[in-house]
Parts: structure tokens; C-alpha cells; sequence
């Protein structure tokens, strides 16, 4: 599990991911339907309408390889940082 912690003047968050919701938004975000979806937004917005500009598709086994290699640093902490008016953000697996 991904732990997200941001405590900043007096207030805490705390956002769990869990690796299943993880590969979930793998699955997701690497789906034919979004990468259509996301270059037909993108054309359609763009200031020239000729914009060239395509998402290329994400590969859900390479993504899923890097969960995998993260589950293997179960407690590691990638972020820590202390600003010094009293933000701090930490992310850990």
C-alpha cells in the first residue's frame, strides 16, 4: 500500500492506495476507450485545430511490472519533505 501524508497548518490528510486500487486504475487508464477518449479531447481543444499531438497507448504489462518491483520496498519512503513553514509531505510504500 502507497501512503500519501500531508500535514500542513494544523490540518492532516492521510490517502491509503492500496495496490489493487492501483492496478484497477492501471487497467483503466490503459484501455483503448480512454486513449481514444483522451486524443479526441486533445485535438478537439487544441488552438490549432490541426494539432499532431497523439497519447501514444500505455502498455498495462509494463505498468503492472512496476507495481510488482514496488510491492518488493514495502516501507520505503520516496518523499519526505519539511518546508519551513511547518508543510510536510510524505509518501511511502
Amino acid at each position: 500500500m502507497i501512503t500519501i501524508k500531508v500535514k500542513t497548518n494544523g490540518k492532516k490528510f492521510f490517502v491509503p492506495i492500496p495496490y489493487g486500487l492501483l492496478n484497477l486504475g492501471i487497467n483503466i487508464l490503459s484501455s483503448d476507450f480512454i486513449t481514444k477518449q483522451l486524443n479526441k479531447a486533445v485535438k478537439g481543444n487544441g488552438e490549432d485545430k490541426k494539432s499532431t499531438f497523439t497519447m501514444p497507448p500505455l502498455e498495462k504489462e509494463n505498468l503492472k511490472k512496476v507495481v510488482k518491483e514496488l510491492k518488493k520496498y514495502r516501507g520505503y519512503e520516496i518523499v519526505k519533505i519539511k518546508d519551513k513553514d511547518g508543510t510536510e509531505i510524505f509518501i511511502k510504500l
